[in-house]
């Protein structure tokens, strides 16, 4: 068996590795949670067996944006809007960018210190067993997990250079924008809504694409500007040559699934966590281009929302981490 460290990245991660410890009971793995958003966090207060993180901070975003902009050059990143910098990070649904400044915080103030400690512990293992996979659940439709599961992935492999561990893989299970839509009735004629999440979700994927085959390749111009993400990845200085995924699996709505297993479905993405996870998981690319092809969809929700910001800018704050990039990968998505 192969030690695993498990992380729900937001309330859907968290709901998931919960139900996926109740089910496996295996000491050799471990579990940790983060997350930002205040209703969910309240939700999930039960979840108790579950180490975890709170990225929320207490100040204001405009605070924030103060405290950091000196080093991270966050005014260029970050889209500025009065409703959002008068807005606590925990009350910031569906923003992309309010996820990834959480993380800053969290990083900055030294908050991940659990994650640190629990990757420290299982490397003292991998060093006689060999192998240990850490394995990333979240959603890549609203702002937290979406917003910060690249550069949480780059941190922990920041961390296992320090420890000293190469005899690791990172895993990423994400859940789309279809489960959603498809199961919560309040969706299906929220069109706006609907197209957050398909843009989200298509946004987050396209941005793994491109800086996974950058950090591959080391050519910075497949972007047409250089970005760099909170000192954990920069285009114009690449270093790294392993992905930031080893390898992943989109899960998504399944009308026929749906039919044969009535459960909730964080239960059923659960099941296959702990059964089929790592024979469908493939290599990072493959996986997107296959998804996004199957679902039309996210690309037309993607481009009529990145139009609407250019049309009124400043009023929404699109679907990517960086304001810049938004709109890049509507009219020719290939990277």
């Amino acid at each position: 068996m192969i030690r695993t460290l498990y992380i729900g990245l937001g309330g859907l991660g968290m709901q998931v590795i919960s139900a996926a410890k109740k089910s496996q009971n295996y000491d050799v793995n471990s579990y940790v949670a983060l997350d930002c958003n205040d209703y969910e966090i309240r939700y999930n207060q039960n979840i108790k067996e579950i180490p975890f993180v709170n990225m929320r901070g207490d100040k204001l975003v405009g605070d924030y944006i103060q405290i950091f902009k000196s080093r991270h050059n966050i005014e260029e990143w970050f889209p500025i809007s009065p409703y959002i910098l008068h807005s606590t990070l925990g009350n910031i649904g569906m923003v992309r960018a309010a996820g990834r400044l959480s993380f800053l915080y969290t990083m900055e103030s030294g908050n991940l210190k659990p994650i640190e400690d629990l990757l420290k512990e299982q490397c003292a293992f991998c060093k006689i067993e060999d192998e240990l996979n850490i394995v990333i659940v979240t959603s890549l439709a609203g702002g937290t997990g979406s917003g910060v599961f690249i550069q949480l992935a780059l941190w922990i492999r920041n961390q296992m250079k320090k420890i000293g561990c190469s005899n690791f893989k990172i895993l990423g299970l994400f859940v789309g924008s279809e489960v959603f839509i498809n199961t919560y009735i309040c969706l299906l004629n929220n069109n706006r809504q609907t197209m957050d999440l398909r843009a989200n979700t298509y946004a987050a994927l396209k941005e793994l694409e491109v800086i996974t085959k950058i950090m591959q390749s080391g050519d910075s111009s497949l972007l047409p500007f250089s970005i760099s993400l909170d000192m954990l990845f920069d285009s114009s200085v690449i270093q790294e040559t392993s992905p930031v995924f080893d390898s992943i699996y989109i899960y998504d709505y399944d009308a026929n699934e749906a039919l044969r297993d009535s459960s909730p479905w964080e239960e059923r993405v659960a099941k296959i966590l702990c059964t089929r996870f790592p024979l469908l998981a493939t290599e990072s690319t493959v996986q997107i281009q296959g998804y996004i092809d199957s679902l039309p969809e996210l690309k037309k929700a993607y481009q009529k929302i990145c139009n609407y910001e250019k049309q009124q800018p400043g009023d929404g704050f699109g679907p990517h981490i960086d304001k810049r990039l938004n709109g890049l990968f509507g009219d020719n998505s290939e990277t």
